[in-house]
């Protein structure tokens, strides 16, 4: 068990690693939420963006606070390398001067 543990953080701590050294950006549109099991407090938003014209999935868990709604765009971190591994930043929210196309900042 300990070892499983051990595994999934190291594979974590790899993963924000990465993302800090590819890092790049893109806007993104959240297209549903999710409760999480006990907590009443934060839901799991899921959302879909696009780099060099394909389109990925992430999801992120945020505050219910936050207001954060389906279909309202953000900020989302990703790798350059690996745009699988992204987070929505929901303190970013897009604004009109904002392209949804720009990746990089």
């Amino acid at each position: 068990m300990y070892l499983l543990i051990i595994f999934f953080f190291f594979k974590m701590q790899l993963a924000k690693s990465e993302l800090k050294r590819n890092r790049t950006f893109a806007y993104g549109i959240v297209t549903r939420s999710s409760k999480i099991l006990k907590t009443y407090s934060k839901r799991t938003y899921h959302y879909e963006f696009f780099y060099e014209k394909k389109k990925y999935y992430g999801n992120t868990t945020g505050s219910i606070s936050e207001n954060i709604k389906v279909g309202n765009r953000y900020k989302v971190e990703f790798s350059s390398k690996k745009p699988e591994n992204n987070k929505m930043l929901f303190h970013i929210p897009f604004r009109q001067k904002d392209s949804i196309t720009k990746t990089h900042q």
